[in-house]
């Protein structure tokens, strides 16, 4: 009991001393254009961690700690509004302490609410991650409790942070020549800059699900780090200290009282399995070429749906919104 009410002082301290910081805002290039965002409401994300007196959600963390994240990669250049580039959909469960990461191919083709049919990625673009939440809600019947973004040079920083000695990947001829590393083919350590561009390369056959893998790939590889320094050896010093950097590089909508609450759950019950979905699942959609659009993946909604309540529930009977 004494171990606990220690944790949450330090807690406390650092959310109180991080909050009172605003976050770093950058921006990178290669996106593309949108076609319907001429009278399109933008809603940007808070840029700081939320004080204590701030107006909290109707919600606190649920009590019964099966939490659902959405995470949101932003793609930005100069002072044009943002894209998402990456989506996950993250599903925390304490009593299982398990962590399931649902990837969403950014051409999926959906209806936006208040704009119709067009790739998921565009609800950022048009509404911010207000949009692209209710969006995924609403098609994929998942209810969203908080969303983490950050853009492409906040991840450089991040991966700096997280893992500082680089990442072992498979680099191929195709990453090397396009972006003229000096490298050879196959296995080599990568860092920040260079881990940045591994995740977002498709100059291949692959395109965008290749993409997706390597993103998952590198999720999968920081967290076997961060497990093995922070939680395995149950570091909490460290832990507040890469928590308290990273918050540099994110932007959220959890406030005080909750990032609290999250903190002490993710210590109290660390995560001991990890595992991942892409959404359209395999043989689930065909390439579609859309007048306004372009080429999008136009796929089965409820087979998705299917596959989504097998890997969260395993069962496909449950809502996916009952938590």
């Amino acid at each position: 009991m004494k171990l606990r009410v220690i944790l949450a002082i330090l807690v406390c301290g650092w959310l109180f001393q991080t909050y009172l910081h605003d976050h770093a805002t950058f921006t990178d290039p290669e996106r593309e254009q949108p076609s319907h965002s001429k009278n399109s409401p933008l809603v940007p994300l808070s840029s700081e961690l939320e004080a204590p007196n701030k107006q909290e959600k109707d919600a606190a963390v649920p009590s019964h700690k099966n939490i659902n994240f959405l995470i949101i990669g932003t793609d930005q250049r100069n002072d044009e509004q943002a894209r998402a580039d990456v989506l996950m959909v993250g599903n925390y469960d304490s009593f299982k302490r398990s962590l399931k990461i649902i990837s969403i191919m950014r051409d999926s083709y959906v209806p936006i609410p208040g704009v119709g049919l067009s790739k998921i990625n565009h609800a950022y673009y048009w509404g911010g991650a207000e949009m692209l939440k209710t969006t995924i809600e609403k098609n994929f019947q998942l209810s969203i409790d908080y969303v983490v973004t950050i853009n492409f040079q906040g991840f450089i920083h991040l991966m700096d942070v997280l893992v500082p000695e680089g990442l072992e990947v498979n680099v191929t001829s195709e990453m090397i020549s396009y972006y003229q590393w000096d490298k050879s083919p196959g296995v080599q350590t990568i860092h920040g800059k260079e881990l940045l561009e591994y995740v977002r390369f498709r100059k291949d056959g692959q395109s965008d699900f290749g993409r997706v893998e390597r993103q998952q790939e590198v999720f999968l590889q920081i967290f076997q780090v961060v497990k093995d320094e922070i939680i395995t050896k149950k570091n909490v010093p460290l832990l507040l200290q890469l928590v308290r950097k990273c918050t540099h590089y994110v932007e959220t909508d959890a406030s005080f009282v909750e990032l609290v609450q999250l903190g002490l759950t993710f210590l109290s019950n660390p995560i001991e399995t990890v595992e991942t979905l892409r959404i359209p699942v395999p043989n689930s959609y065909q390439n579609k070429r859309t007048a306004s659009t372009g080429l999008v993946l136009d796929f089965d909604l409820e087979e998705n749906l299917q596959a989504i309540r097998l890997f969260l529930h395993g069962q496909e009977s449950l809502s996916l919104s009952d938590h």
